[in-house]
């Protein structure tokens, strides 16, 4: 028997990645992260509350909004009229139980997350990312947390014709 190497090339057409300059800008409630002077995100850390006229429950924290498109264009929407518990790209669970009583932080009924922290973003060539982490609270025992969710988002460089983001979401009982 005779072994045969053979060398297969395979020519590929990546899209072009582009040098990535990211920067950060923290103004102490929320992350806003731009690439090469074009917004991508702002994450939400710190308490957002509701637009004048929608009820003081739908206050919020811990999710993305705007998420940019690689035009410009905002993909996401906060506090849409037909269904104010909407928020950007954001985490929850709708069906829980807590001592027998039902809660959601999914939309944001009687459970929601409160901030804990929010680490200073790094950066490599082409990434930034940012981590930090959340207690969902009962809306009558907000002192008490039930869960902690640590996060960690990294937003990779653009290229021509995408961006990825990555979101890892680890959610604990700690009650």
């Amino acid at each position: 028997m005779r072994l045969r190497t053979f060398v297969i090339a395979l020519c590929c057409a990546l899209p072009h990645l582009a040098q990535a300059e990211f920067n950060v800008d923290d103004d102490g409630t929320s992350l806003s992260i731009s690439e090469n002077g074009k917004p991508v995100l702002a994450y939400h850390y710190g308490w957002v509350d509701p637009p004048e006229g929608v009820d003081a429950h739908f206050r919020r924290t811990g999710y993305v909004h705007p998420l940019y498109g690689l035009d410009g264009e905002v993909l996401t929407q906060d506090f849409p009229d037909d269904h104010y518990h909407h928020r950007g790209v954001f985490w929850g669970w709708p069906n829980t139980t807590w001592k027998g009583k039902q809660v959601s932080t999914w939309s944001l009924k009687g459970a929601r997350q409160s901030p804990v922290s929010c680490a200073k973003p790094t950066f490599t060539n082409d990434t930034v990312t940012f981590s930090g982490e959340n207690h969902w609270i009962l809306d009558e025992a907000p002192d008490h947390p039930i869960a902690s969710e640590r996060y960690r988002v990294v937003v990779h460089a653009a290229t021509d014709i995408s961006r990825a983001i990555d979101f890892t979401i680890t959610i604990k009982n700690i009650s």
